[in-house]
């Protein structure tokens, strides 16, 4: 059976602060140091146990989704009070739990960011950091001598990325230009509306 989400798994098993607490070191250690489930403490395991019974996958599931959303709070929070609160209003964790993940993130919050700095700038893949397009009008004649108005998108991408040599420049940026018509430009909206869409689903799934 699937896991449910976190929130409600955590409060289906009763994990309370202390097992919380138990759980979120253990996120940590899974974020920074791959570690199997063998290698949680005796609390982890227990509390491992207690949400997603002896199903390793759910286990690990756990763990996954617990990480995900320390991650995602020491992102868009700062203080520890802050970071409980995102808890509680983004991945519906109950006041307790929602401290005590937030004590054990807050404590790591400068390495999680510090890992998510240097993932986000050694990736070596392009960010996008400005889109400007234009819109022309074409207007022509068809065979049969009507006046025919064809609508061409004039579209510009500036992108930019942390070069691989760090006495190199400070960044390296290079711009996409391309043009399209009207449904093109509606295929291309509607891609990345389904790449949006899925990208909500994903984080649901992991929340």
């Amino acid at each position: 059976a699937q896991l449910p989400p976190l929130g409600k798994a955590l409060r289906e098993a009763r994990i309370g602060g202390k097992d919380a607490a138990a759980l979120s070191e253990a996120a940590v250690r899974f974020i920074f140091e791959d570690v199997t489930l063998e290698a949680c403490d005796a609390g982890a395991r227990g509390a491992l146990a207690r949400v997603a019974g002896d199903d390793r996958a759910r286990q690990e599931r756990c763990l996954v989704s617990l990480s995900g959303a320390m991650v995602d709070a020491c992102r868009n929070a700062e203080s520890e009070d802050e970071v409980a609160s995102y808890l509680e209003g983004e991945h519906a964790l109950g006041e307790e739990v929602a401290r005590a993940v937030a004590g054990v993130a807050g404590a790591s919050r400068a390495r999680i960011l510090e890992a998510l700095q240097r993932v986000a700038g050694g990736a070596c893949l392009p960010q996008l950091r400005a889109a400007e397009w234009r819109l022309d009008v074409n207007v022509g004649q068809n065979d049969s001598s009507k006046s025919v108005r064809e609508p061409i998108f004039h579209i510009n991408l500036a992108t930019s990325a942390e070069p691989k040599d760090p006495s190199a420049a400070a960044r390296q940026g290079e711009e996409t230009y391309f043009v399209c018509n009207m449904e093109e430009m509606q295929d291309l909206v509607s891609t990345l509306k389904d790449a949006c869409l899925s990208l909500k689903r994903n984080e649901k799934a992991y929340s």
